[in-house]
């Protein structure tokens, strides 16, 4: 009894494992037949991926490799936008690699503008430590969109 229930323990974290590296390479390489396979499967579209020693999900990778398509393949299968692994989420990655489109798409989908890592560093900080300047100030723009908001929303309540 203790053998069959070690192998079936054994054959599930292979499977999940082999999952996860499908869904990696899939994505990795741009392959959509690939990944729409991989989810059929049952493969959740937000498990944690390991690249390069760095956990992060599937659209962390694509926006992290600039692919505008696979971004958007996985936002249509449930990716979660929001979704923030040791600290960084989709829209830091897209923001670091100066990806402007992948940006917008994902603050159009929810991304959260504010969100910080433990050393302070937002989607801002991250478009102003890779150079690039200009989405850098639409993203400090938008921080203080809401900040805006938020301030006239609390002054409307003390009313």
């Amino acid at each position: 009894m203790m053998k069959k229930l070690f192998f079936a323990i054994c054959l599930i974290l292979s499977t999940v494992a082999f999952s996860q590296n499908n869904l990696l390479e899939a994505v990795q390489t741009g392959n959509f037949a690939g990944v729409k396979k991989v989810l059929s499967s049952g493969v959740d579209v937000n498990q944690i991926l390991e690249v390069n020693g760095q956990r992060m999900t599937s659209l962390s990778l694509a926006s992290m490799q600039g692919d505008v398509e696979m971004v958007n393949l996985l936002l249509q299968k449930g990716a979660i936008v929001t979704l923030v692994v040791d600290q960084k989420d989709a829209l830091m990655f897209a923001a670091q690699k100066g990806n402007r489109e992948i940006v917008d798409i994902l603050l159009n989908k929810g991304a959260n503008v504010m969100n910080e890592t433990r050393d302070g560093m937002t989607a801002w900080g991250f478009a102003q430590k890779g150079g690039h300047k200009e989405l850098a100030d639409m993203l400090l723009s938008e921080m203080n969109r809401i900040t805006s908001e938020a301030k006239a929303r609390a002054h409307a309540r003390k009313k």
